[in-house]
């Protein structure tokens, strides 16, 4: 039989809240309506935060990797299947255009696009609607810090971390940079939300002796789903695994379970791949490996012929210093731009969460299981690209963590209450700052000529068109043609 140890101080803080449950209906309807009331500020503060500064600073996306998802999601919405018009030469090793010019999507991840193809059906596809989409991700994330906030600290804290998250330039750009990063981050938070509630209901005294399976289960799911939505790397499940066990010889079935189940959700995707390209990694996505080395700095791997490149594996093992060089140069770049992804104002306050969050809590637990997954994240992209978006979907996370412990230091100093507050206010104010001032003070970001090149170009051209451009995605996406990517070499696609 199993024992779980219920001595720790997350289940001494289950029995308080026990103790302090409402034991009649008034209670209960008092504290309903607490619940609705606070859902009510934090949806005001979200919708008017992001916007306003929708309002004043999206002019249309910029981004290829969200370029890229909405033209999947506009070939979805059509019935197309997992496809896409934006044919990069490296496509042609795998698959010939099908006789309405697409080709398997086999770049980016799928849940985003086929997520987005659902809101296109509704609303009809553009800017705007991926806007949209990624505003209601943002909103729900903001929900999500609430509740991890509110379940190890207090309503003050989490109220203040969701504050911090909706108003902070890190979370409304990730939002708007509609990249997917905010739908990662929403799942990956639901199953740290997962891991920690699993945690909580095994310190709980009427708490069965084997722990219910029910929360590794949700927390792998979310982690195959965000997974799924791009820019997560599946490292992340050996940290997550870590937080979703609790003490026992149980520890070892919880992991499997959880593991698992992120098998499960992410197998549809893998088969879909070996039958699209033979092989159950994504194609494309697999040239990331090269990417940003000396051979082909950049991205310009991806306007290289297939027969030029070869097997992206093979190159990484026989060219072992480039690959290292890169992997350093990622993570210098990883450290000097990391801090600002947290803002730089509230990142210290999280690196000092190692001295103020009590040793064998569930708060140092969250805190030592979020550092891990910075890491490997950053590990992952410095491997497999260079797009500083991947440590967006930690942001979350860490604003409520850096919030608690910048909350937490005020309560221990011996200054008076009103010094606190407005030491607090200070740090506030420069938390703001950035985004007032692109929100009120700026401008709308100036539209790209190119792209009323690229609509006049779909006015002008036959549907059935195909156009060889070094700009294929917004062509793809803005003009609704198939493209080519130009190689570095044009005359290869004679």
């Amino acid at each position: 039989m199993t024992t779980v140890d219920r001595s720790t101080t997350e289940g001494a803080s289950v029995r308080e809240r026990a103790a302090a449950r409402p034991r009649d209906m008034t209670e209960r309807m008092n504290q309903y309506a607490r619940a609705v009331a606070i859902g009510v500020l934090i949806a005001i503060i979200g919708v008017a935060a992001f916007g306003r500064f929708y309002t004043a600073r999206f002019s249309g996306l910029v981004s290829t990797t969200a370029v890229e998802a909405a033209e999947v999601a506009q070939q979805l919405r059509y019935g197309h299947g997992m496809t896409t018009k934006v044919i990069h030469p490296l496509s042609l090793s795998y698959a010939t255009p099908s006789g309405d010019n697409t080709v398997p999507q086999t770049r980016r991840a799928p849940l985003y696009p086929v997520m987005l193809s659902a809101l296109f059906r509704v609303r009809g596809g553009g800017d705007a609607s991926v806007a949209m989409f990624n505003g209601l991700m943002f909103l729900l994330t903001g929900w999500m810090v609430y509740v991890i906030g509110r379940m190890l600290w207090d309503r003050l804290i989490a109220i203040l971390a969701v504050i911090t998250y909706f108003i902070s330039i890190a979370g409304i750009g990730a939002a708007l940079s509609a990249t997917g990063a905010s739908l990662a981050g929403l799942f990956l938070m639901i199953g740290l939300w997962a891991a920690l509630r699993g945690r909580v209901a095994a310190g709980e005294e009427d708490a069965p002796d084997t722990p219910p399976l029910r929360w590794p289960v949700i927390a792998g799911a979310a982690l195959g789903l965000a997974w799924l939505s791009g820019m997560t790397s599946l490292m992340l499940l050996i940290p997550l695994a870590v937080l979703a066990t609790t003490a026992g010889a149980a520890r070892w079935r919880q992991a499997a379970v959880l593991a698992v189940t992120t098998a499960i959700i992410i197998t549809p995707w893998l088969a879909y791949n070996w039958h699209a390209t033979g092989s159950p990694a994504p194609a494309l996505a697999t040239y990331e490996l090269i990417t940003n080395t000396q051979t082909y700095p950049g991205a310009s791997v991806y306007r290289t012929m297939p027969a030029e490149v070869g097997s992206p594996v093979a190159f990484a093992m026989s060219h072992p210093r480039e690959m290292v060089r890169k992997v350093g140069e990622g993570m210098a770049m990883l450290y000097r731009g990391g801090p600002e992804q947290f803002t730089p104002y509230l990142f210290p306050f999280f690196i000092l969460g190692a001295f103020i969050f009590a040793g064998g809590s569930l708060q140092r637990s969250l805190w030592r299981v979020v550092v891990a997954m910075f890491v490997l994240q950053a590990l992952s992209i410095s491997l497999w690209g260079r797009d500083l978006n991947g440590l967006q979907i930690l942001v979350p996370v860490g604003l409520c963590l850096s919030v608690a412990a910048l909350v937490a230091a005020l309560r221990r100093t011996d200054s008076k209450r009103w010094t606190r507050i407005a030491i607090g206010a200070v740090i506030a104010a420069l938390v703001i700052f950035p985004t007032a001032s692109s929100a009120i003070l700026g401008g709308k970001a100036p539209t790209d000529a190119n792209l009323v090149d690229l609509q006049i170009l779909r006015n002008i051209l036959a549907e059935d068109a195909v156009v060889a451009t070094d700009m294929p995605a917004a062509a793809g996406w803005y003009a609704g043609l198939a493209t080519v990517g130009l190689p570095e070499d044009p005359s290869a696609l004679a």
